[in-house]
This record gives C-alpha cells, sequence and structure tokens, in this order.
C-alpha cells in the first residue's frame, strides 16, 4: 500500500511503502533517472503520534483530570494591530479594487 506524502522541502518526493517478505519496493517517478540516489528512512509503527484508542482514559475520573488541567492554561494574548497591518491590510484592499477594475474592462 503506498500513498504520496507532502514534503517540507520542494526538490523532495515522498513515498510510502510497506515491507512485505523483508523488501520495501517504490516506483521511481518517471523523471527520476537509473542511478539517481534516494533516501529511504524506515519508521515503525512506535513513531506514530498519540496513542491507540485502546488507551484511552474516557472515565468519569479522566475527565474530571482533564478539566482540571485545561483550567490551568493560560489564554493566548495577540499583540494589537500595528502600522504593519494596516499598511498590509490597505495594500491588499487595493489589490482587490484594482483586479475588480480590470474585469469590469
Amino acid at each position: 500500500m503506498k500513498q504520496k506524502q507532502e514534503s517540507f522541502y520542494a526538490d523532495v518526493q515522498c513515498d510510502c511503502a510497506e515491507s512485505q517478505n523483508r523488501r520495501i519496493e517504490i516506483e521511481a517517478p518517471e523523471d527520476v533517472p537509473d542511478g539517481t540516489e534516494v533516501r529511504v528512512e524506515v519508521t515503525t509503527s512506535a513513531s506514530r503520534m498519540g496513542i491507540p484508542e485502546s488507551e484511552w482514559r474516557d472515565g468519569s475520573e479522566a475527565v474530571t483530570e482533564w478539566s482540571a488541567w485545561l483550567k490551568t492554561i493560560e489564554p493566548v494574548e495577540f499583540a494589537g494591530a500595528d502600522s504593519f497591518d494596516e499598511e498590509f491590510r490597505n495594500a491588499n484592499v487595493e489589490a482587490v479594487r484594482s483586479q475588480m477594475n480590470e474585469s469590469d474592462r
């Protein structure tokens, strides 16, 4: 079972595959010539994020603990708008006006 994944780097293409009979087979894209160096990273299921559903704690005690923990998180405060924000907004408004005027012609 293969699936494409996006890469953080524009020049890197990622494919996913599963090993079968101790072999990993991935088809190379047509634009990759023979002899091109490739990188294969082996990951295990232990590298997955989170925990399996079977380990979820959803009893009343767990909900109470989670609720208490949630109250300890401080709210995020965002800075007020500054001159850059205002200039950025004005530039966007002007760009949209310009596009609208061009489409009216």
